[in-house]
């Protein structure tokens, strides 16, 4: 049955409605946010709005609550936690280990694992952006470790890197070499998790670039 612009609907749709009139509802409320991003949001706008919306969900609140967890204090007799101001802050800013252990460390790894990103992506983005077979298939594949969970990433290569199973040490055993303790030794534990972050990122500096 097909109705003119001007006339009721069908009494399918009344009878669809009246059964199901969440459903009714909610398609409802869809037209009317299409309706008024047509009319009253310009296109460039309509654009930014879900990438913005996602960004506010899933990036700007979960900073936002980790800002206020560090303005409290939680311990095992007060697990409601009570507001601190910026205590936490203070005491990590005066802590010598800070200096001697962290800062040193963060700033090491920052230099290295970018550096080693920005190089190998610029690279591989000059190599991919080349007519080649395959090419598609290529470019899928390199966006894969951005598809995975930071929390696999992690078990996927501590067990590569496991001292007893892991499929490193398998190799430097097949090959006559001996076995490495990856995560008994400081800077060995900090190359892996270099390496982690590397396999991870070069994939967004080859997309950004």
């Amino acid at each position: 049955m097909i109705s003119s612009p001007g006339s009721a609907p069908p009494i399918g749709g009344r009878r669809a409605a009246r059964c199901h009139p969440g459903r009714a509802a909610a398609r409802s409320r869809a037209e009317r946010l299409r309706a008024w991003l047509d009319r009253d949001t310009p296109f460039q706008y309509q654009l930014v709005l879900l990438p913005f919306l996602a960004m506010l969900v899933f990036q700007i609140l979960p900073i936002a609550h980790g800002i206020l967890i560090s303005l409290t204090s939680f311990s095992i007799w007060n697990p409601q936690g009570g507001f601190v101001g910026l205590h936490n802050y203070v005491r990590v800013v005066t802590n010598p280990l800070f200096y001697r252990y962290a800062l040193p460390n963060t700033f090491l790894f920052l230099v290295l694992a970018v550096g080693i990103e920005l190089a190998l992506g610029l690279a591989i983005a000059l190599l991919i952006n080349r007519r080649f077979p395959g090419q598609r298939v290529v470019k899928i594949l390199l966006v894969l470790p951005l598809l995975v969970a930071p929390v696999v990433t992690g078990l996927m290569f501590y067990w590569m890197f496991h001292s007893e199973f892991g499929l490193v040490n398998q190799i430097l055993a097949a090959v006559g070499l001996p076995a490495v303790l990856w995560f008994n030794r400081p800077w060995t534990a900090f190359a892996v998790i270099v390496l982690a972050d590397v396999w991870t990122w070069t994939p967004w500096f080859v997309l950004i670039i």
